[in-house]
């Protein structure tokens, strides 16, 4: 019995090795050092899995993506979204129907602002800076979906932080909002934002489609504690209130 159970433990060892070694091959035949993997968030059970990663090296981060192939069971070439001399970090990407959006940050104006690029008709469109230079833009986080809601015609965006506040971003088709949701101060910051698509009872009433957004609010005793902010899209809805009035830490 030990003897077959050991058999089966080297076998499974083995197809373990055996599929490491495959999946790793086309990684390990880039230059440079791959850092911060991530899956788009996908909203279609058909949709192809995509990889983005951080290419370093000794100069410069660009962000690369791969796709991956159930037919030979691997990921394809990366493709560069990004080939410069700039520091671009922290990609974050969402596929909604026929929207595929990898946002992620860039140095390229001396301060850390945030970028996206657009894959629509079989081509990715050039990257675009949604913020002004000024500042730094950091923490980006998409907004999540919930299951009945792939199917609609809701922006996809991001939520992130500038300086001690919180900002969202949102783009339907041409139309782009980017605007401050959660404002601070330097006795009060906010931090660590994260948002999803919910509905939100308000006044008596159902507001839908809505916006979550949670942070965390750090004051000048260095007591933090959850927030959460409801937008709704369409009823101008704006509501804050505390999630945790404990300590976070």
């Amino acid at each position: 019995m030990k003897k077959i159970e050991l058999l089966l433990l080297c076998g499974l060892i083995n197809i373990s090795l055996i599929a490491q070694s495959s999946n790793n091959q086309l990684f390990q035949s880039i230059s440079g050092n791959l850092k911060d993997p991530s899956f788009f968030i996908n909203t279609n059970y058909f949709h192809t899995n995509s990889l983005l990663f951080e290419l370093h090296d000794s100069t410069s981060s660009n962000i690369c993506l791969s796709d991956y192939s159930t037919g030979i069971d691997s990921f394809l070439t990366p493709v560069l979204l990004t080939n410069n001399n700039y520091q671009n970090i922290n990609p974050v990407g969402i596929w909604v129907g026929d929207k595929k959006i990898v946002f992620f940050q860039t140095n390229s104006s001396g301060n850390w602002n945030i970028a996206y690029r657009e894959y629509l008709n079989g081509t990715w469109g050039d990257a675009k800076v949604i913020s002004d230079p000024t500042g730094n833009d950091i923490s980006l986080s998409v907004i999540k979906y919930k299951i009945y809601y792939y199917y609609g015609n809701l922006p996809v965006g991001i939520v992130y932080q500038k300086n001690n506040s919180i900002y969202i971003f949102t783009k339907n088709d041409s139309v782009e909002s980017n605007r401050e949701v959660i404002q601070g101060s330097d006795s009060l910051k906010y931090s660590a934002p994260s948002a999803m698509y919910d509905d939100v009872y308000y006044s008596n009433e159902w507001n839908y489609p809505a916006i979550r957004i949670t942070a965390i609010q750090t004051d000048n005793l260095q007591n933090e504690r959850i927030i959460e902010k409801d937008i709704s899209l369409s009823s101008n809805i704006d509501t804050t209130f505390i999630v945790d009035e404990g300590d976070v830490n």
